[in-house]
């Protein structure tokens, strides 16, 4: 698909700025709550980085 790529690259590079935030406010937190709240939203993102990963190999060459 024409333009598949970029879009795909755009979309791991702002996850992967979310991840590094997300990463920085687990360090900062003392609620153990909100950490592990946010330790699975950050696994959730992981988890769209790799299935991008699979689009860019399977679908944007």
């Amino acid at each position: 698909m024409p333009g598949l790529g970029q879009l795909v690259v755009t979309q791991k590079t702002l996850l992967q700025a979310r991840i590094g935030s997300l990463d920085q406010a687990i360090v900062n937190t003392d609620n153990k709550d909100l950490e592990l709240v946010l330790e699975f939203r950050k696994r959730e993102m992981n988890a769209v980085v790799g299935w991008l990963d699979r689009c860019l190999r399977d679908y944007a060459v």
